[in-house]
Parts: C-alpha cells; structure tokens; sequence
C-alpha cells in the first residue's frame, strides 16, 4: 500500500484546505483576500491522493506546478482607466 507523499507546496499568496478520506487525501487551492489566479491561467481547483488506486500520486498531474494567487488591484484599476477612453 502506498502511502500519499507530502502534502504540494501553496500558492504564492494562497493555502491549502487539506482533508483526509478513505484511503487518500484530497486539497482545495485558495487565494488570499485580495488575490486571484491571472485571467486566463488553467488551473485545478481540486488535488486528490488516493493512496492504492493512484498510485500514491497527487492528481492529476498537469495542476503541478500549482499558480501562483496575483494582486487584484491592478485589474481593478486598468479596467476603471480604460472605462474612461472614448473614441470620437
């Protein structure tokens, strides 16, 4: 039987909610207040570790490297600047 490896690293800016279930355990990405993933950025908003059944790996694998939580405040701001452009 094999065992789940340590828990993967937290975003920058974010945490892991960890749980265990039977025979594995499962993650949650979160962004601190404040902070988001960049527009775009795929990411999976849900890790699992099943310890028999996957092999002791955290999937799925593609979420690995997990990105990085980015202040907000600069989106806020270039949206409200461009609001203010008119095209005559």
């Amino acid at each position: 039987m094999k065992k789940c490896p340590k828990t993967p690293n937290p975003p920058k800016n974010g945490a892991l909610a960890c749980d265990r279930w039977f025979g594995g355990r499962f993650c949650q990405m979160l962004c601190m207040e404040g902070f988001d993933v960049l527009p775009g950025t795929e990411f999976e908003k849900m890790l699992t570790c099943g310890s028999d059944k996957d092999g002791g790996k955290w999937l799925p694998e593609k979420a690995f490297p997990l990105p990085d939580c980015s202040s907000m405040i600069r989106f806020f701001y270039l949206k409200s600047a461009l609001e203010k452009i008119y095209i005559i």
